[in-house]
């Protein structure tokens, strides 16, 4: 008998499979950070980290975490989520002076052995606009104190901030000015009399141009001769800082002149010849004239030292006794 043969069909539905796509992250060591994955067919996720939801919040630290997107068919798909942390920046400064006397010019520095990239910027403490760079310079001019702050940054935003209190200490500039008393100073009473106006010192050195000194706040000095000298004051402070300033002290020479009243020409070899005895007249302008009590010209000299011997011009037969009137004309050194 024929065989017995029989048959059915069975059909095989072959779902897609699903295909998800995850976010990595960067962000800085410490700081928290989000990561996500995202597909039009998923029902229901599943990561390494027990989280459920399409996105979900991580630490920030360098790790890879894995999620499992499921379809509503059963179908899945698998994809990693990579958080890149940066490091923070490491802050070191330094500064080639940390003192001085105002106006104090300042070099920094910044350390990038462990900062290749980042950005620095510099607060100097003084109210001054902010520096920027690895080397920046600055001039302080306010007296005191000045803390500096240094923030660095990289490119993905992770940033360090550090502040040295007091790092950079201005001293106070004295500023030397004096006077001097009285006003015009002469050889008969050579004394002068130095008033000290310094400022911001308490340490003074005077130098008064003619081989002495003196260490004292205001000194008075006597000088033995006439002439110009350089007064030079050396004001300082326990800083160490120093100023000076130099001003001429002038000792004035006086003109002085003796002339007699009477004298007698008989040739005893006292008192023969009259005279005009000066200090301070200068040679090339001197005049004397005598006249008799008619207004008659008797003698005239432009010669300091020559004498009139009671002669007409010196020479011949003495005048005879009497009362004769002489005019002199000079200019004194000034």
């Amino acid at each position: 008998s024929p065989p017995c043969n029989n048959s059915a069909t069975t059909t095989v539905i072959v779902n897609p499979k699903p295909n998800i796509v995850s976010t990595s992250a960067t962000t800085c060591a410490g700081i928290p950070t989000s990561i996500s994955v995202s597909s039009d067919s998923i029902v229901s996720y599943s990561w390494s980290t027990g989280d459920t939801s399409s996105t979900i919040n991580v630490a920030g630290v360098q790790a890879n975490y894995t999620v499992i997107g499921t379809m509503a068919d059963g179908c899945s798909d698998t994809a990693i989520s990579t958080v890149n942390a940066s490091a923070h920046p490491i802050i070191v400064f330094s500064a080639d002076t940390l003192n001085g006397c105002n106006p104090l010019m300042v070099h920094f520095t910044a350390d990038t052995s462990n900062n290749l990239g980042a950005t620095f910027t510099w607060n100097f403490g003084d109210g001054s606009l902010a520096g920027t760079g690895l080397t920046p310079s600055h001039l302080y001019t306010p007296d005191g104190c000045n803390m500096v702050t240094v923030s660095a940054s990289f490119v993905g935003g992770c940033s360090s901030i550090d502040s040295i209190p007091c790092m950079i200490n201005v001293y106070p500039q004295p500023t030397a000015a004096f006077t001097v008393l009285p006003e015009n100073i002469t050889i008969i009473s050579p004394t002068a009399d130095f008033h000290n106006h310094s400022s911001y010192s308490n340490i003074w050195d005077w130098d008064f141009g003619d081989g002495s000194s003196d260490n004292t706040q205001n000194p008075e000095h006597l000088y033995s001769s006439v002439g110009t000298y350089p007064v030079t004051l050396y004001a300082s402070n326990a800083d160490g800082c120093i100023d000076s300033i130099t001003n001429n002290v002038v000792i004035n020479d006086i003109s002085t002149m003796y002339i007699p009243n009477t004298f007698t020409p008989n040739g005893d070899g006292k008192n023969d010849v009259f005279q005009v005895y000066t200090h301070g007249v200068l040679l090339e302008d001197f005049q004397m004239t005598i006249y008799n009590r008619w207004g008659n010209r008797i003698f005239k000299t432009n010669n300091l030292f020559e004498a009139w011997n009671g002669g007409m011009n010196n020479d011949g037969k003495t005048e005879e006794e009497g009362v004769y009137v002489y005019v002199v004309k000079y200019k004194d050194l000034k």
